[in-house]
């Protein structure tokens, strides 16, 4: 996170886990699209998520699928808010 809580990732990106609406790979750090506004933020190995100034919760990249190689579904690369 950086200051004005902007959320900011780089790594490998084949779930699209960094939140940058492609699956490409990031070397630099590159802001992730949408999540202005960030108190916290967590990942795992294929996925992310930002809570949010407003108490929501925002999810991103792959949820998996069971097996060893995480399925590329569109939807991974969307912010979902996590119901309350």
């Amino acid at each position: 996170m950086r200051t004005g809580n902007s959320v900011w990732a780089w790594g490998w990106n084949g779930t699209g886990a960094l939140g940058i609406n492609s699956y490409d790979n990031a070397t630099l750090p590159t802001q992730v699209t949408g999540a202005t506004g960030a108190t916290s933020i967590q990942a795992g190995g294929f996925h992310s998520m930002a809570l949010m100034i407003e108490g929501t919760v925002l999810c991103w990249g792959s949820g998996g699928t069971g097996g060893d190689v995480p399925d590329r579904d569109p939807d991974d690369l969307r912010h979902s808010s996590v119901p309350s």
